[in-house]
């Protein structure tokens, strides 16, 4: 039914209310505040202190006195319409003059936290079209058009707020899986640079019982070979990738062309190999468990002593701090057009246990871990999907 949102709490019945945006809001232009805090807009949290933005936005003290009060409750409308182009504030401070102010009125008995997640729907968002000028990225939101138009929304406060509340929970499980994710990526990362010997030793700081005694080291020349087999376009193309090494380029889930006529000239990866790919990320090595071809720009190589060696710990190795961190001796290039001497790589000496036994335990240690940091993930993502499309279901269009 027009006027009634798809999914809705069950106590509430009667027709959403269309009033036009300027009865809800109006701009406020309060000045003089310098010793406010500056607020930036953010994409995820609104308005926040600009240092806490975690990049450096420089801006002048003595200026500031022209800048705009922003209060608790307040929407702060940013030249750039990401995510609508709408910021909710939850605390006192002063923003940028260009940027538009607009308060609650009060007299409407409105929820700002209603609000502030019904201006993150597709809904609202798309509704926007109509009062935006610019293109892509660029657009700019005409507050003077947003003001007359019409917004749809709950007459009893008491839904407004049963809705805010809603989304404010689950908000808050989101960011609480988040930070459990971020927390396991933490553990990895320290086990990457306390399970792998530091510069100039030969054993960890962490090690598996059982084992004992110092790694062996060999230049890299004496553990890897070279290859570069060329001639099989039915093989198919693969990419590297940050997380999952090589992967089918169909997978890699932006479009990658390639000239379907020049794949005689790719060269072949096996299973156990590795690529060295021209763009420096994470050390700039893919371990491959497909067989395919890829760009011939890039080099392959794999273990002499399949036998004795275990491919998924080098792989593992390939991502250690110290071993990034002894490859910028071999690297040229400035930032992320560092590119890798393969001849200073095969040069390198490489620290690692004597026994594929001791390889492989660190190998499925590691191998464990990736999959609860992919399932932790994987849940992050759908619950997010879940957030959006309740986003899209649990408020009214404009149009």
């Amino acid at each position: 039914m027009k006027g009634i949102p798809e999914i809705r709490f069950n106590k509430y019945s009667e027709k959403w209310e269309s009033l036009n945006a300027g009865t809800l809001f109006y701009p406020v232009t309060d000045k003089g505040y310098p010793e406010l805090p500056v607020l930036s807009a953010s994409q995820e949290e609104g308005m926040i202190p600009r240092k806490d933005i975690g990049i450096n936005m420089s801006y002048s003290r003595k200026n500031v006195g022209g800048y705009k009060r922003v209060l608790p409750g307040d929407f702060v409308v940013h030249l750039r319409s990401f995510q609508g182009g709408f910021a909710h504030s939850a605390s006192e401070g002063i923003t940028s003059p260009a940027y538009t102010v607009l308060r609650l009125n009060k007299e409407r008995n409105q929820d700002d936290n209603f609000w502030k997640h019904y201006m993150t729907s597709m809904n609202f968002i798309d509704s926007l079209r109509i009062v935006t000028y610019g293109i892509r990225d660029g657009r700019n939101i005409n507050v003077s058009e947003f003001l007359d138009t019409n917004l749809i929304f709950p007459k009893d406060k008491q839904e407004q707020t049963a809705i805010g509340k809603f989304f404010d929970d689950l908000d808050e499980y989101i960011s609480s899986q988040a930070l459990e994710l971020q927390k396991l990526k933490n553990i990895k990362k320290a086990c990457l640079e306390k399970m792998f010997p530091k510069e100039g030793e030969l054993v960890p700081e962490i090690r598996f019982d059982g084992f004992e005694g110092n790694w062996e080291k060999k230049p890299a020349k004496k553990l890897f070979s070279l290859y570069s087999d060329k001639g099989y376009p039915s093989l198919p193309v693969l990419s590297a990738s940050q997380e999952e090494g090589m992967i089918l380029r169909n997978d890699v889930g932006f479009n990658m062309s390639y000239n379907k006529e020049n794949i005689i000239s790719y060269k072949r990866v096996r299973p156990g190999q590795f690529v060295i790919h021209l763009r420096s990320f994470q050390g700039g090595f893919a371990h491959s468990d497909l067989e395919g071809i890829t760009s011939p720009a890039y080099t392959i190589f794999g273990l002499r002593d399949v036998d004795n060696h275990d491919d998924h710990f080098w792989g593992i190795y390939f991502t250690s701090k110290s071993f990034i961190k002894r490859l910028e001796k071999v690297t040229y290039g400035i930032r992320d057009g560092r590119s890798i001497s393969v001849d200073g790589f095969m040069n390198l000496d490489m620290t690692y246990p004597s026994t594929k036994e001791e390889q492989s335990n660190i190998a499925k240690f590691f191998s464990r871990l990736d999959v609860h940091i992919k399932a932790m993930s994987d849940k992050l993502d759908k619950l997010k999907q879940i957030r959006k499309g309740l986003l899209e279901k649990m408020f009214v269009a404009n149009n």
